[in-house]
């Protein structure tokens, strides 16, 4: 899903909006599944135009401006966990 305008990525259903450290936001397009990006490697990744690493918060919504739901807030949560607790256990 890597393209440079979204428009033309099989309609993704959520926007994870990364915080730089204060310093930029990043964006990307995901899916369904939060697996397909590596929030762990991101949380290391350097900015060296910025002089900093990985992300200091990041928030999830969905593309199609409805609100997450209960049951989709407890899956994303739960798919965040893993992914994260992936690299550290």
């Amino acid at each position: 899903m890597q393209k440079y305008q979204p428009d033309n990525v099989a309609a993704p259903k959520y926007t994870f909006t990364f915080d730089l450290c204060g310093k930029a936001y990043g964006r990307v397009l995901v899916n369904t599944k939060v697996g397909t990006i590596d929030l762990a490697d991101l949380y290391g990744h350097p900015w060296w135009q910025y002089e900093v690493c990985g992300y200091h918060e990041f928030w999830i919504s969905r593309t199609d401006g409805k609100a997450i739901s209960e049951e989709e807030k407890t899956e994303l949560e739960m798919e965040v966990t893993e992914d994260l607790n992936f690299d550290f256990i």
